[in-house]
């Protein structure tokens, strides 16, 4: 027989690890709908003005801003796996407690594979943050012409 303060023990980490991404993932997500809001208008304004769409700094920045969507939506997607990663290793770990079974192997690679993808999304978070400056280089040349 198993008891439950040793399930509750081995699913801990695991259930922290999703808490720590939940947080990274809503500031992944939040850039993304201000990115995706930012295209929208400025092709919206390209749509209504003729003019300012054949401005080439217009198109820069809306090519920059495409960029970054798919940056960011990378960079979800790989969050999201690192959250399946989590789940996957907690119905893991309180399994392996339950059937008193040792499949930690499973678990530590399914842990170095969630850091892994947490990794690769601070990554693309931090190349989304350089592009944001490339498009506001952009914008403040349009002020001085």
């Amino acid at each position: 027989m198993f008891e439950f303060k040793d399930v509750l023990q081995a699913v801990t980490t695991p259930i922290v690890l999703i808490s720590g991404i939940g947080l990274i993932l809503l500031s992944a997500v939040n850039r993304y709908n201000q990115a995706l809001s930012r295209t929208r208008q400025l092709i919206g304004e390209c749509n209504k003005e003729n003019l300012l769409c054949k401005k080439e700094n217009t198109k820069k920045q809306v090519d920059i801003l495409m960029k970054r969507c798919n940056l960011l939506k990378y960079c979800i997607a790989f969050l999201l796996a690192s959250v399946v990663s989590s789940s996957v290793i907690i119905f893991n770990s309180a399994l392996s407690v339950i059937l008193k079974i040792n499949i930690n192997w499973f678990s530590t690679g399914l842990l170095l594979l969630g850091i892994v993808f947490i990794i690769v999304s601070n990554v693309l978070l931090l190349t989304d943050v350089f592009l944001s400056l490339k498009a506001l280089e952009i914008e403040r040349e349009n002020l001085e012409k």
